[in-house]
């Protein structure tokens, strides 16, 4: 058997048809080495794809593969043993968010609230770096970015920056974590746009341990989340971050829908869709944005509807409408140009710029190696088609929007 091909007696045939499904044929190395990718690209901060999907591959890869290596390794390149300070983190970890794309996608969540009656909140789901923040009664103590398996880097010095040092309302309380996400608003972009090619990759540079205060105060802080054990009168999300709000955190754009229900459930999402787009056609998401979180208000309703795989029921971040969905664009090559990475050279096309959906300019698209570049055709002057969309960034696809192999 060739190497890196799959004995297809031996592994469960739906594992196989997702393999196959998502372009790699049975070559186990070549979706191995896709991974890899995507954990060095999170790892400096440019995610290619959502949590969710990085789940959906890691299970396919145990399947698979399970004695890869890349199963053993660290999410983030940088990654810490918890301490005193990390009892909440431990307890609660920091969870994926299913992505949904349509309608159908939501057909769990129907299944899940049967016959109930909610009230559901929306956020904006903000493009930064996540954080965690931990106060002990009311002084903030120390901080991480996220880490997958168990904690981030070690931020403390800049969340003392731009988030407040002490609340005085939970001067009762042992100990508190905030949670919420760093980013750089899209005025303080602009003026460094010339230096950093985007919002977020701007937020990687602007944490770094040996940024200087001036460079830190350039960041924001926009908080949704508070874990602790302790009762601090919240029942709801919705005054969770009303008392967020009163602490002095800032906290993101939001609505609130009442008398949802298994029936109405799709004329609900279009109220969220409806209003968060006339926000953003409006210039009033001050953040890069790339999609909405809807969530169940009520706490214990929440809990209750459980989870699916590592993500909770009861919330969930819509990519769909006229500003979220994940286009399919197409282009002209202008050239191609090679990037020395860490393991391989990867070639990536230089496009005819186009205009996004979403007010973004994509001028780049990443190409998986030479054997793609011959198998569609992607030298200068022909066509290429590219998918968009918020976390995911810039996406090689076929014409009909099919995922494009890294198989050449």
């Amino acid at each position: 058997m060739e190497k890196g091909r799959v004995q297809r007696a031996m592994i469960n045939k739906s594992i196989l048809d997702d393999l196959d499904r998502l372009g790699f044929g049975a070559d186990v190395d070549a979706f191995e080495s896709y991974i890899e990718s995507l954990q060095e690209a999170a790892s400096l901060g440019k995610a290619m794809v959502t949590d969710t999907m990085y789940d959906y591959y890691i299970r396919i890869l145990k399947e698979l593969k399970p004695d890869s290596q890349l199963l053993y390794r660290n999410w983030e390149m940088e990654e810490y043993e918890l301490d005193d300070h990390d009892e909440l983190l431990n307890k609660y970890g920091m969870v994926s968010i299913n992505t949904i794309q349509n309608m159908e996608d939501l057909n769990k969540f129907k299944a899940a609230i049967r016959d109930r009656s909610l009230t559901m909140t929306g956020t904006v789901k903000l493009n930064g770096h996540a954080i965690r923040a931990v106060y002990s009664y009311g002084k903030l103590v120390s901080g991480s970015t996220r880490g997958r398996y168990k904690k981030g880097r070690d931020i403390t010095r800049h969340l003392k920056i731009v988030l407040p040092n002490y609340v005085k309302q939970w001067s009762d309380i042992r100990l508190l974590e905030v949670r919420g996400e760093m980013l750089v608003s899209l005025e303080t972009f602009n003026s460094i746009r010339h230096i950093l090619k985007t919002p977020l990759s701007s937020v990687t540079s602007l944490i770094r341990d040996s940024a200087s205060e001036d460079e830190i105060k350039m960041l924001s802080c926009v908080c949704y989340k508070v874990i602790t054990d302790d009762d601090w009168g919240v029942i709801n999300q919705w005054d969770e971050l009303s008392a967020l709000e009163e602490c002095g955190f800032e906290i993101p754009e939001r609505l609130r829908v009442s008398d949802i229900n298994y029936f109405n459930l799709d004329s609900k999402i279009e109220d969220f869709l409806n209003h968060f787009e006339s926000l953003y056609d409006n210039g009033k998401l001050i953040y890069d944005t790339d999609g909405i979180v809807v969530a169940v208000d009520d706490k214990d309703i929440f809990y209750e509807l459980g989870k699916d795989g590592n993500s909770y029921l009861g919330n969930f971040a819509l990519k769909m409408g006229r500003v979220w969905e994940s286009n399919i664009y197409n282009s002209s090559i202008i050239r191609v140009e090679f990037v020395h990475g860490k393991t391989y050279i990867t070639p990536k096309a230089i496009i005819k710029p186009v205009i996004t959906v979403t007010g973004s300019t994509v001028d780049t698209v990443p190409l998986y190696n030479i054997g793609v570049m011959e198998k569609l055709g992607l030298t200068p002057g022909n066509e290429i088609y590219f998918k968009f969309g918020g976390e995911t960034g810039v996406t090689l696809v076929q014409p009909d929007g099919s995922p494009v192999s890294s198989l050449g």
